[in-house]
């Protein structure tokens, strides 16, 4: 919340949109999102509406609608299970690539 006061601090001394937006990247929603790929779809409900209110009070700050806390850790994992997959030296390259179904190259659900 403190964060979001630095915000609407800038929005009041009529910085731009597009600095409104780099300021939110960089240190509102790098602060949300932080642990997000570890949290993953493990996190409380109640506390993943708290942080869609966080993200939707940046977004009337901003302006524009903001994308949910959901969406963007489905985004943060599916990048992060790619970069896995890609990188043949990872520690974890062979048991993700265990999960892989033969017949359709999809990944299978991870136990």
């Amino acid at each position: 919340m403190s964060r979001l006061y630095f915000l609407r601090k800038l929005r009041s001394f009529n910085v731009g949109s597009r600095m409104l937006e780099i300021f939110y990247q960089s240190v509102v929603a790098s602060a949300i999102f932080f642990a997000a790929v570890c949290w993953g779809s493990s996190i409380r409900a109640s506390d993943t509406n708290r942080l869609d209110k966080i993200i939707k009070k940046a977004g009337s700050v901003l302006g524009f609608r903001l994308e949910s806390f959901e969406t963007v850790v489905e985004r943060r994992m599916l990048n992060r299970l790619l970069s896995i997959m890609d990188n043949d030296q990872h520690p974890l390259h062979h048991t993700v690539d265990r999960q892989r179904s033969t017949f359709s190259h999809r990944l299978l659900q991870l136990r």
